[in-house]
């Protein structure tokens, strides 16, 4: 058996071939078929085939005493032996219940079903267009102020923002003008400046930002983190991502209709009783890991998410939170819930379209470049059933497993947004 081959296929894609382990995040987790090696190993003779090593197992305790997100204990268990895990962090114990017990399907449906009713719509009349398209995702830039001549500066490193995995391949790629700010298509395998044919002007790749500098159109070069002075950037929105009825996908500017949207969100979040949503709480400690997430002022979780998505996940924690009974059914959507907050927030980048997942998490991204082109996704499911898009299985001194703790409380000082213009209704 040629068990790095296998393992190589399991880790492409390692939240679809094991997903039972990834319901929540985990940092360091292992590959599903090195831990069954290892098990099989352990227990086989030089002449044993995998079937005897097999046999062995069954009926055997395994321990795992720093159990983690449970890969040890869940192939020991399909290998037929009896398992026992222990760990200090209750989020580790919590995602190995998930990989672990049971799960009554029917139930497990059925309170899925309770909250795509009761948060699926309102989440998605906040995410589609003015003829009432869907929108798949939103895209912001971050801004500095520049300190010479006062100017905007969007800090990104390209304004090619949606590209292919394998560009050679498939070299089509999306642009964003820095004249009018159209969308703009281009071939990566020929063009090396962009043409925007709505201003008509042509325009280099290179963003303003480079490593820790930026540069505004006046030629001033500064620091980022001077120009920001210790405040949150904002970020400005640039661009969405329809989906067409027949599955074609469009990518297109932001329009009038976009901003009043996002306006109407941030009503919502302000006028809806502190009841009705949970809202991130703590803040970031200092460590090797968030160091850059605090320079650019994200001091608190609150602060990782805009008003649409504090008022959307706020939605869907409520409805989890308010599903009836303490079963192991209601507890695994809970869990899942941690996927979701760490696909949307303002430090999620974009992948374009590739084989994988289209976004980068939280984790890989504000450890780096601290979300300077970001992209916004609705966080409700659109499917019917649990595992779709939206509602999958969110560092300090050591990487450690805090995560936004999301609760009822009032709205921070502050934080309250602008009033809006009345929406138009959208085409029928």
């Amino acid at each position: 058996m040629e068990w790095s081959r296998i393992a190589e296929h399991e880790s492409w894609r390692k939240e679809v071939h094991r997903p039972a382990t990834y319901v929540h995040k985990w940092w360091a987790r292992r590959l599903g078929s090195v831990a069954r090696h290892l098990l099989l190993a352990a227990v086989s003779g030089p002449d044993d085939s995998l079937a005897d090593a097999a046999a062995r197992l069954r009926g055997l305790v395994v321990y795992d005493p720093f159990a983690g997100s449970g890969t040890t204990l869940v192939e020991a268990a399909k290998l037929g032996a009896a398992v026992v895990g222990r760990d200090i962090n209750p989020v580790a114990t919590l995602t190995q219940r998930q990989a672990l017990q049971p799960w009554d399907l029917d139930m497990l449906a059925d309170l899925f079903g309770q909250v795509v009713r009761k948060c699926a719509r309102p989440v998605q009349e906040l995410h589609r267009t003015v003829s009432n398209e869907p929108v798949l995702h939103y895209f912001w830039v971050a801004l500095a102020r520049c300190p010479e001549c006062g100017e905007d500066v969007e800090l990104f490193t390209t304004r090619v923002f949606a590209r292919h995995a394998y560009p050679r391949r498939f070299p089509r790629a999306q642009a964003v003008c820095p004249g009018c700010r159209g969308i703009c298509v281009t071939d990566l395998s020929k063009d090396e400046r962009g043409h925007c044919p709505a201003c008509g002007i042509t325009f280099s790749f290179q963003g303003a930002a480079r490593g820790r500098f930026m540069t505004c159109r006046h030629g001033h070069r500064t620091p980022v983190i001077a120009a920001l002075n210790g405040a949150v950037p904002e970020r400005r929105m640039y661009a969405k991502l329809v989906l067409h009825a027949d599955g074609r996908r469009e990518y297109r500017a932001i329009d009038d209709f976009d901003l009043c949207l996002y306006d109407k969100a941030a009503k919502s979040l302000a006028d809806t009783s502190p009841d009705e949503l949970v809202r991130p709480l703590g803040a970031l400690e200092e460590g090797v890991s968030t160091v850059q997430a605090l320079r650019w002022g994200y001091d608190s979780w609150e602060r990782f998410f805009n008003e649409r998505q504090r008022y959307s996940l706020g939605l869907i924690g409520a409805a989890l939170r308010d599903l009836p009974g303490a079963s192991a059914e209601r507890e695994a959507l809970i869990a899942s819930f941690g996927r979701t907050v760490e696909h949307h927030n303002l430090f999620c980048s974009y992948k374009g379209r590739a084989p994988a997942r289209s976004a980068r998490s939280s984790t890989t991204t504000y450890c780096d470049r601290s979300g300077a082109a970001s992209k916004e996704t609705p966080g409700v499911p659109r499917g019917d059933r649990p595992g779709s898009p939206g509602c999958s299985p969110g560092c300090t001194k050591r990487p450690s497993t805090r995560t936004p703790r999301w609760t009822s409380g009032p709205r921070p000082a502050g934080s309250s947004p602008s009033t809006s213009p009345r929406c138009p209704s959208p085409a029928p």
